[in-house]
């Protein structure tokens, strides 16, 4: 009952000119139905008002996937129960989206801060992800240094580790400046380093003068 609502919402609401939109910013190898996010996200919320389970829901198409994990964040259940389905989700996510959509939802789950740091240490490139964007989103401000360490020493050369992994040394640099900058000469990645110091300099948080420091410790 639960897949064939959610089958008749992709049917009725896909939009075939978005989704050649995001085939060109989405690498993934699911179906794509172009559906907002936002529209996802009311879709989900709906769900869970009607008691859904989280074991009837299906993950055959790139929404699917992200209405399950939208539906998880929403759910009233415990953290320990939500970490247990959401182990179980992470395993079908094959794109940055995913990753960076569902993580952002996952609020009050600090009790199991200890299975995200975990996740940096598996083979997957987007179970890495999901580590680093979860610390970065939820962690970073209280435990900046701790959460630093942890994302510096993931030692993989995917690519979408390596954008998370500067993505959050960037956040942090506009969190505490100082620390960062002295962190910075001791990342002998090129890339890692040169992206960091990018995103910062992207930043209208941080100052014409810092920027201009930064740009001298790019590695050529």
């Amino acid at each position: 009952m639960v897949k064939e609502k959610v089958k008749k919402f992709l049917r009725e609401n896909e939009d075939k000119e978005n989704a050649v939109f995001e085939k060109r910013i989405v690498a993934t190898d699911y179906y794509l139905y172009g559906i907002k996010t936002p529209l996802l996200d009311q879709f989900a919320k709906g769900l869970v008002k009607e008691g859904v389970e989280f074991a009837d829901l299906p993950l055959d198409s790139y929404e699917e996937v992200a209405i399950a994990g939208f539906a998880l964040a929403k759910m009233k259940i415990s953290p320990c129960e939500k970490i247990k389905y959401f182990d179980r989700l992470i395993k079908y996510f094959d794109n940055w989206a995913h990753c960076d959509m569902i993580v952002s939802r996952l609020k009050g789950l600090e009790s199991e801060k200890e299975y995200f740091v975990g996740l940096l240490s598996r083979e997957g490139e987007f179970e890495k992800r999901v580590g680093i964007i979860y610390l970065m989103s939820f962690c970073l401000k209280t435990d900046l240094k701790r959460v630093i360490e942890k994302v510096l020493s993931v030692n993989d050369e995917a690519y979408y580790v390596k954008m998370a992994q500067a993505w959050t040394i960037a956040n942090a640099g506009v969190i505490d400046f100082e620390y960062i900058y002295g962190i910075l000469p001791t990342i002998s990645d090129k890339f890692l380093r040169n992206k960091s110091i990018s995103k910062m300099c992207d930043s209208f948080r941080i100052t014409s003068e810092q920027k201009e420091k930064l740009r001298k410790l790019r590695l050529k």
